[in-house]
């Protein structure tokens, strides 16, 4: 049996988040109606309670359902589902959290990367023994862990968000796509969320450079640029998809193989050229300073990067669909907590105009929610089992 599951997800009073027959539901809330079973059930929790944050047990954990909730080793088919779910919760619950403005306590509301890393666990409810695997290029196994004394604490870097919400404007509108006509579109703003998942651990191990790398990878998968003159079209996705009417323009000083060269742009389309521009000093071997990581000295890009992105797939998507969904934007300005001031890239959600457009799709897209899964059928079908009793995170 196997058991797939999100440690770090912290439900806390969210139920269940549910796609069709998929399902992510918050073990303390819902194990009795999904495990029957009073056994299995207190083997489960105890399996499940060896989640250690901040010296208690984890209890608001997400278990993964796909169909049934049997406890089946997942296929190759379910496997890919598990990993577009990992990925549809993370976009959209930085969609509605982590582009929030700057102030001293909003880390406390955001989530990063290994929030949304799932676990595979197989075990045997007739023996109280289980092991775990690690390791990517040299793969480690431990085996003997006793159920109930052996404890996996949360690393202190994890957060733990003191509430659960996701962008559901976003969750929808994804879906649709899927379902109507909008699939190349879909499997695109994945892979890009992928890159973009890889850059966003809050593990320092993670080197500024490589968040950069894929943070631009993100965006030129997400964009579909070409191969050739990949920073001027970065540039003019930027200008085209988040100017504002009458956006102000700015003499920018750019690079290229012959020198310096003047053009008159956006604030928007000057971040993305310097974004685009530490990328290549960074291929081509050049000393980066940690002030190069920083835009005008005053916001990371990092930070920025994520602003762009959430707008750049909600632009995309109303590109796609007849009715415009998102009426988000990114302006630059200063905001003011009571303490300290902050200048930057703000990202503005336009509550009201969304709303309306939510009203207007929300019979329709419940609808679609509540039909068949939209991302696999029901399998009955397994593969042969993998090693017996792993504990493995999947990237």
């Amino acid at each position: 049996m196997q058991i797939t599951y999100f440690p770090y997800l912290f439900l806390d009073r969210q139920s269940e988040i549910g796609f069709g027959d998929i399902k992510v539901w918050n073990f303390s809330k819902k194990a009795t109606q999904y495990v029957r079973d009073v056994k299995l059930r207190s083997y489960i929790r105890k399996l499940l309670y060896s989640n250690i944050s901040n010296k208690k047990p984890i209890k608001d954990i997400g278990v993964l359902s796909i169909g049934d909730t049997n406890f089946r080793e997942f296929n190759s088919e379910e496997l890919e589902t598990a990993n577009e779910v990992r990925l549809v919760l993370f976009l959209s619950f930085l969609a509605l959290n982590n582009t929030t403005e700057r102030g001293a306590n909003v880390g406390l509301f955001m989530a990063t990367s290994e929030n949304f890393e799932f676990i595979r666990q197989d075990f045997q409810p007739s023996t109280e023994h289980i092991a775990e695997q690690s390791g990517h290029i040299v793969t480690m196994l431990v085996g003997g862990h006793k159920i109930g004394e052996k404890k996996f604490y949360s690393p202190s870097y994890v957060p733990r968000p003191q509430k659960f919400s996701l962008d559901d404007s976003l969750i929808n509108q994804l879906l649709r796509l899927k379902k109507r006509g909008g699939k190349k579109l879909y499997k695109r703003i994945l892979r890009a969320t992928d890159l973009i998942f890889e850059s966003y651990y809050n593990n320092s191990n993670v080197s500024n450079n490589a968040r950069a790398l894929l943070q631009i990878a993100a965006f030129e998968t997400l964009l579909n640029i070409p191969t050739n003159s990949q920073r001027k079209h970065f540039k003019d996705s930027i200008e085209k998809y988040c100017n504002l009417p009458g956006e102000k323009q700015y003499l920018h000083s750019y690079e290229t193989r012959e020198g310096k060269k003047l053009e008159r742009i956006s604030l928007k389309a000057i971040w993305a050229d310097n974004y685009y521009t530490l990328r290549n000093h960074i291929i081509h071997g050049n000393k980066i300073g940690l002030q190069s990581f920083l835009f005008k000295g005053k916001q990371r890009h990092l930070d920025i990067a994520i602003l762009f992105f959430v707008l750049l797939v909600k632009k995309l998507i109303n590109e796609k669909v007849k009715k415009k969904a998102f009426y988000d934007e990114i302006v630059w300005g200063k905001t003011n907590n009571g303490r300290d001031v902050y200048e930057g890239f703000i990202y503005q959600k336009n509550e009201l105009r969304s709303l309306v457009a939510k009203f207007l799709t929300r019979a329709k897209v419940k609808k679609e929610m509540t039909s068949d899964s939209i991302w696999v059928k029901k399998i009955q079908k397994k593969e042969p089992n993998q090693s017996s009793s792993e504990r493995i995170k999947t990237q």
